[in-house]
């Protein structure tokens, strides 16, 4: 069922973002975001009423929000068990992003006289992208907003697509609960960025938008961010790479595989090993079991599109692959994984060892699993409390600092902006005067 390939090339070529989208399906998705930029809710509402693919949903202005009392029903169509679950990944993402959010303020001496601090800021606030057309993804929501709220944000707007009911899925509501958030609203994720960009009567404009979604949303997210709209980092199609050797478990790989390819039809999975016998196993594996899935034809079309099988000659032929890929997921099953994660370079994460499923880290392990796709682990990592919080420099400079002054001066001078070096020498002709004064 997945593809073979001779070489890595083969593999990283199909998991560029920059070639998931035509040129002419992200001037259509430039359109979307541009319309609703002009036409607000009136926009917002016809491209949500469209036929599939978009939600083929007709609202009225005043259903676009989700009223308080719908997300309060939503925590008592939710059972127990999964409320508690949704609890266990919140403390868990809280304890990562307090972590995170430590290491960020410091001070330090740099010279004599010269003294520097950098302390963090939140954003005021922030719009966060839920997908929930094939299924719904309340782990995305808790995945955004609990570094954002623990960062300090202050004002979080949701959106999601509504089901052909004009409901949104009960489990995204009762997350949303769960974290005491209650501006939510119900319509088209593409022309959502578009909205929450620009602002419309209903949405007013967020400082930042992030979240996980197709293609489409992807480059919608991208287009904004040309008009000084921040985002995360395209978090398309879910993608995982394995890399494996003669002692992992070909079940186990077979599973992790198709736990990605259930996701969508857009998402990729790469088995890199350098056994044949494995990659033989894995394949049948994966044949004889994915039609016990429910959503076997969703994961038999996705591994028959975008899985990939690459045998190599060694681990190190096996990492500089993978790094080739910057994958969002790389599990490592090998005999040394320990040693041979410290190789990988370019990915959203890293699971180390036959134990380390990649859906206990989708859920539970408290790192956020909004990670870069398509190539763009090569620059960035996934979300985190950095994702929402301004960074801001403090400098202070006293008497003492001579020698920063003389070189400020010499520099100034050799770019040629006197100004520069008279405002340094005005302090110091100041403070000769006001000695001069004090000694009378």
């Amino acid at each position: 069922m997945l593809k073979r390939v001779g070489s890595v090339l083969e593999l990283a070529r199909p998991n560029l973002a920059r070639l998931s989208l035509g040129f002419e399906g992200r001037g259509y998705v430039e359109r979307i975001v541009l319309d609703v930029a002009e036409r607000g809710d009136e926009a917002l509402l016809e491209y949500t009423a469209k036929p599939p693919p978009f939600d083929n949903v007709r609202l009225g202005p005043e259903e676009l929000k989700v009223a308080e009392e719908e997300i309060e029903a939503a925590a008592g169509k939710v059972g127990e068990e999964y409320l508690k679950a949704m609890r266990y990944s919140i403390r868990n993402l809280e304890r990562v992003s307090r972590a995170q959010l430590e290491k960020v303020p410091f001070k330090l001496r740099v010279d004599e006289g010269v003294r520097y601090a950098r302390v963090a800021r939140p954003m005021r606030r922030v719009g966060i992208v839920v997908p929930g057309g094939l299924a719904p993804y309340p782990s995305s929501l808790l995945m955004a907003a609990v570094p954002a709220l623990v960062a300090g944000v202050e004002e979080i707007a949701v959106c999601t697509p509504p089901k052909p009911g004009k409901e949104i899925h009960p489990a995204i509501l009762a997350a949303a609960r769960q974290l005491g958030l209650d501006e939510i609203y119900r319509c088209n994720l593409v022309a959502a960025v578009g909205a929450m960009a620009f602002g419309t009567k209903t949405i007013r404009p967020v400082e930042k938008i992030v979240g996980p979604g197709n293609a489409y949303v992807s480059a919608a997210k991208q287009v904004v961010s040309g008009f000084g709209v921040a985002i995360d980092m395209p978090a398309g199609p879910s993608e995982l790479a394995v890399i494996a050797d003669e002692t992992a478990d070909a079940r186990a790989i077979a599973w992790d595989i198709m736990a990605q390819a259930e996701h969508s039809e857009e998402s990729k999975v790469f088995l890199i090993t350098t056994s044949e016998r494995l990659a033989r196993e894995v394949d049948d594996e994966i044949t004889a079991q994915v039609g016990r899935l429910r959503r076997r034809e969703i994961a038999r079309r996705s591994l028959e599109k975008n899985g990939f099988v690459l045998v190599v000659d060694d681990a190190e032929k096996a990492v500089e692959a993978c790094n080739r890929i910057s994958p969002e997921h790389v599990s490592i099953q090998t005999k040394d994984a320990a040693k041979l994660q410290k190789r990988v370079e370019s990915c959203g994460t890293v699971l180390v060892g036959k134990n380390s499923a990649c859906a206990i880290a989708d859920y539970a392990s408290g790192s956020s699993h909004i990670l870069p796709t398509g190539g763009f682990a090569s620059v960035r990592g996934g979300i985190s409390v950095n994702d929402f919080i301004r960074l801001i420099s403090i400098q202070e400079f006293s008497v003492k600092a001579a020698k920063a002054r003389e070189s400020a001066k010499k520099l100034a001078e050799l770019e040629g902006l006197e100004a520069h070096a008279l405002s340094i020498d005005s302090r110091m002709r100041a403070r000769s005067l006001h000695n001069v004064y004090n000694k009378r």
